[in-house]
């Protein structure tokens, strides 16, 4: 490698940089850019964790409860169920360690019931909510609260179906 004053040294390279240079043809192909972007990602992600066996199965204590499921470097990642002592339970996705990420279901002793996507930790996107009195939500999260198009059934069979605003129609 040449530094700028054209003599030979060596120096940091930004990870898009040693990609370039990986693949310097990826460039001349007519690709969109989320699939340069994807593409990226996926082999800067190969390439800092060289030899780690990703799909690494065990048991371990997390959080306060017993979580079961894969691994990256002792971390929650990838499809698990992690069981609290206080018996609620969230079976689904983890990413490194990040509890309740992307699509699950979290269950609650006394009955209650969330199926559908999370963002750290919190119903966000599409889900289906059963309350504790029998009544069931099914539409849009924000944050955790019902926003946009969706449904709530009553536990006396009535029904409401339209746009939600913070929670309230």
């Amino acid at each position: 490698m040449f530094r700028e004053d054209g003599e030979y040294g060596m120096y940091m390279l930004p990870v898009s940089s040693v990609f370039s240079l990986l693949l310097p043809d990826i460039w001349k192909v007519n690709w969109n850019k989320m699939t340069f972007v994807w593409l990226r990602r996926a082999i800067s992600t190969i390439l800092l964790l060289g030899a780690v066996n990703i799909c690494e199965a065990a048991t371990i204590t997390y959080r306060g409860g017993t979580y079961t499921g894969e691994l990256l470097r002792g971390l929650p990642d990838g499809q698990g169920t992690w069981k609290l002592k206080n018996g609620d339970m969230y079976m689904g996705n983890f990413v490194a360690g990040v509890l309740m990420e992307g699509r699950g279901i979290f269950r609650q002793p006394g009955g209650s019931l969330y199926e559908g996507t999370f963002l750290y930790g919190i119903p966000h996107g599409y889900g289906k909510l059963q309350l504790l009195d029998g009544s069931v939500y099914l539409g849009s999260f924000e944050f955790g609260i019902w926003n946009g198009d969706g449904s709530l059934i009553f536990s006396d069979g009535s029904s409401y179906r339209g746009t939600w605003q913070d929670g309230q129609y």
